[in-house]
């Protein structure tokens, strides 16, 4: 039981990092330029991942791209 709880916790640490991390150089990459429509539709995809891991984080970055 406890060797599948220290699991589930990696998963959920790696795929906030990884959410996180693509959301960073999503907006590296748009400094001063607006998102086109289609990708702030994927962005917003991943926003929505990362709200099932913290959601203050995933409305941080919601504003961001909105």
């Amino acid at each position: 039981f406890l060797l599948n709880r220290s699991s589930d916790l990696g998963d959920y640490s790696f795929s906030k990092r990884e959410l996180t991390s693509q959301l960073e150089i999503a907006l590296q990459n748009h400094q001063g330029v607006d998102f086109e429509e289609h990708e702030k539709e994927e962005y917003l995809d991943l926003v929505q991942k990362l709200e099932e891991f913290d959601s203050s984080l995933a409305t941080h970055y919601r504003q961001l791209i909105d």
